[in-house]
C-alpha cells in the first residue's frame, strides 16, 4: 500500500530513528488511530522490520469498534484483502504472512511489534490513559467523518499523544480546519 509505504519513509525522517544520548534507543512507540481491520498496522510493521532491520519499535493501534479490533487481533485475511493493490509484491507478502487454510494469517515476528484496543478519539483522557506518547503518530481517513469541533477535539487529543519534536501524519482532513488547529 503506497500510504505504508510513505508512513515509513515519515517514520524514519520524523524522529523514530532519531537517537537520543548514547548507546541504542529503547523500543520507539507508533501510534496509528483508528486502524480498522488493522491491515495498514501490519503493513507498516513489516515495511518497518524490511527496511530498518533491527529496529526496536511497537505499533500501538486502536479502532472505535470491538469487532473490528478482534478482526485486527486475529491478523488473518483472505487473498482478495491481501491482494487488491498492484503494490503488494510477492517479496513482501512472503514476509508479511503464512498461509493457513487458504488464508493469510500475519507472521508472529510481524505480530509481535504490533497490539490493539478499542478507543475514541474524542476521549482525550482515555487515550492518553491507555497509548503513552510517541514519537509518530498517524490518523488517517477518519477526522473527515466528524463534525468541525469533533475533528478539532480529535486533532488536539492526538496531538497529546505526540512526544517533543514528535511527528503527526494526519490525512483525510479539512484542509482549512488542519491548517488552523496546525497554527495553534
Amino acid at each position: 500500500n503506497t500510504h505504508s509505504s510513505a508512513q515509513g519513509e515519515v517514520a524514519t525522517r520524523g524522529g523514530l530513528t532519531r537517537r537520543e544520548g548514547a548507546g541504542a534507543s529503547p523500543a520507539r512507540s507508533i501510534s496509528l488511530m483508528p486502524r480498522s481491520n488493522g491491515a495498514e498496522v501490519y503493513t507498516v510493521a513489516s515495511w518497518l522490520m524490511q527496511q530498518l532491520p533491527g529496529l526496536s519499535f511497537h505499533i500501538h493501534a486502536s479502532d472505535l469498534h470491538e469487532e473490528l479490533v478482534e478482526h485486527a487481533r486475529a491478523g488473518k485475511y483472505t487473498s482478495d484483502q491481501v491482494l487488491h493493490s498492484e503494490y503488494i509484491d510477492q517479496p513482501f507478502i512472503d514476509a508479511t504472512f503464512e498461509r493457513v487454510d487458504g488464508n493469510y494469517v500475519v507472521r508472529p515476528e510481524v505480530r509481535a511489534h504490533t497490539s490493539f484496543r478499542q478507543a475514541n478519539l474524542l476521549d482525550g483522557d482515555g487515550l492518553r490513559k491507555n497509548f503513552a506518547k510517541a514519537p509518530l503518530v498517524i490518523a488517517q481517513n477518519v477526522l473527515f467523518h466528524l463534525t468541525p469541533s469533533q475533528a478539532t477535539t480529535a486533532f488536539e487529543n492526538l496531538v497529546s499523544l505526540m512526544t517533543a519534536r514528535g511527528v503527526l501524519l494526519v490525512e483525510g482532513m479539512d484542509l482549512d480546519l488542519r491548517s488552523a488547529c496546525t497554527v495553534r
